[in-house]
């Protein structure tokens, strides 16, 4: 992945034309499960148990990639269920900037404007398409189910921090990596 220098213009506050930075703040948006996690319930003695199974370099992906992203957490999942996935992720200092769940949803859908307005700089990383508002914001992945052997995310992370590097419009870097997401996913 050829690396480049991309810029945009765009007007400040004096009405001038000056070049605004691709790496310039962007928001990552994740949803939960089969993307960052596989929950797996079983019911011994009418007592259910939730075990909660990590994708594998979730920890190392969410360190990294907070340096270059404010990461938020969008689940269709009930509030319950997403705070108990969110105690075994959220470690040491590290906490989301938003953290949406089902009643955050319009339509079934979720919609990015509920975390930022500007469609430029924030992306949504899902398994599952028919539930994201913003398609060309969306890098959609395949499905985790707890296979310790998955590496999707140390790929994404690498596809993530050049698309943050090189674009100052996200869309058009999902759209340039569209072949690299597809081959991840294989």
């Amino acid at each position: 992945m050829a690396k480049t220098n991309v810029s945009r213009l765009k007007h400040n506050p004096e009405g001038k034309m000056v070049k605004e930075k691709a790496n310039s703040y962007k928001h990552l948006v994740l949803d939960l499960d089969h993307t960052l996690i596989h929950c797996e319930h079983t019911c011994i003695k009418k007592v259910v148990r939730h075990q909660i199974i990590l994708r594998p370099h979730l920890l190392e992906f969410l360190n990294t990639l907070r340096k270059y992203y404010k990461l938020s957490i969008f689940t269709g999942a009930e509030k319950k269920h997403r705070d108990r996935v969110l105690k075994k992720i959220e470690t040491g200092n590290f906490s989301f900037y938003k953290k949406l769940y089902k009643k955050d949803l319009e339509n079934g859908k979720k919609k990015l404007d509920k975390i930022l307005m500007d469609k430029t700089r924030i992306i949504i990383v899902d398994d599952n398409e028919e539930y994201v508002e913003n398609k060309k914001n969306a890098i959609i992945i395949k499905p985790f189910y707890g296979d310790e052997n998955d590496n999707v995310l140390k790929k994404l992370e690498k596809i993530l921090i050049n698309i943050h590097e090189e674009f100052a419009d996200v869309r058009e870097g999902i759209a340039a990596y569209e072949n690299y997401i597809k081959e991840m996913n294989n």
